[in-house]
């Protein structure tokens, strides 16, 4: 979806050895930044705040970019969530673990190489096709 706007926004943390510590991508809406996902290397790094920091920076560099509003997708928990609105919505995922949509997906794989290309770009956001 990142990959498909206009204006997509991504921003990381990377460790001075050069290793991503996180991640953040999303797109730019006049007047505000929306974040979609964020993810952060918990495993090799569990005691650090890694979410609070990147956004922290998020949060800075739209400022300086005289944004007024950064929306967070799905919410956020503390200590941000003291200082948000909530939005309702609704989440939807396709994406089940079925027998029949593990199907669909393996059919797409090995067929979409032949697919014609207006079907082919579509059959991409249900499988990777090579």
């Amino acid at each position: 979806m990142v990959a498909a706007a206009d204006q997509p926004m991504a921003v990381g943390l990377k460790h001075r050895n050069g290793e991503w510590l996180s991640v953040i991508a999303g797109v730019y809406r006049p007047q505000a930044g929306v974040l979609l996902l964020q993810l952060n290397n918990d495993r090799k790094f569990s005691c650090d705040s890694l979410s609070v920091v990147l956004r922290g920076y998020l949060i800075e560099t739209l400022i300086r970019q005289g944004m007024r509003e950064l929306v967070i997708w799905a919410g956020t928990g503390p200590p941000l969530s003291r200082y948000v609105r909530r939005i309702p919505t609704l989440g939807i995922h396709l994406d089940l673990p079925g027998y029949q949509w593990r199907l669909a997906r393996r059919f797409v794989t090995t067929l979409g190489p032949w697919l014609p290309k207006r079907f082919r770009e579509d059959a991409g956001w249900i499988a990777p096709i090579q």
